[in-house]
């Protein structure tokens, strides 16, 4: 399921997923914000390929693919109604689509609680989970992890309404950095090296605010 949008398995396991990514393309253009910098499409595709090639590392079944696939797809689609809670409307959209689809209902089942997987709180718990949640996180290890920060903080700022200062946002990140891990080797292997390297980067970054913050606050203090 590379960009190439040849799909693994059977034809009707190859429709399915055409069809979930035809819908999420569609639903994407016509109701997701503009503002939505990091949870874009771009975000959405990124997740379904590293989550297929983390599956075709671990060489699991193409009914496992397809799950993947189609859980990858549709995790952000509640994105297109609210945002802190998110993954429940993903959840909702999913099945109505794939009910409509007369997908096999406890396929739905594998594919809503991978989706419920990548809440922030949550811990996946099964193979397949555990590939969608490191695949949602895979930014944390590329050396793309800062700039999509940036992203991220102008979209709690303007659709949330949370508002951060530089060195407050560097801690945030620095934070949740600390706490995070990958589940699966293969994320392990491509990106915890990475991870490594990005808190290092945010460490600097927040020596250099710390730095130009007293700095300012002696000129006011001389002003």
């Amino acid at each position: 399921m590379r960009e190439g949008k040849v799909y693994p398995g059977n034809h009707m396991q190859r429709q399915i997923v055409q069809k979930s990514e035809n819908f999420i393309q569609q639903l994407f253009k016509e109701k997701l914000s503009d503002d939505y910098w990091f949870h874009d499409l771009a975000h959405t595709e990124s997740v379904r390929e590293f989550a297929v090639q983390i599956g075709e590392e671990q060489e699991l079944p193409e009914d496992e693919l397809e799950i993947l696939a189609i859980a990858a797809w549709f995790h952000d689609a509640g994105y297109t109604m609210l945002y802190t809670g998110h993954e429940t409307a993903s959840n909702q959209i999913a099945k109505s689509f794939l009910e409509k689809e007369n997908y096999p209902e406890e396929k739905i089942e594998l594919i809503l609680e991978c989706i419920d997987a990548t809440r922030t709180i949550n811990e996946p718990n099964t193979h397949l989970q555990k590939i969608l949640k490191d695949a949602d996180l895979s930014n944390l290890g590329m050396s793309t992890c800062y700039p999509l920060s940036i992203k991220l903080r102008h979209e709690w700022d303007v659709i949330c309404g949370n508002q951060y200062t530089d060195i407050e946002w560097l801690e945030n990140n620095l934070e949740f950095l600390g706490k995070h891990q990958f589940y699966t080797k293969e994320a392990q292997r491509m990106w915890n090296e990475g991870k490594k390297r990005n808190v290092k980067l945010m460490r600097d970054l927040l020596k250099i605010a710390k730095e130009k913050e007293e700095k300012d606050q002696n000129r006011s203090k001389i002003k």
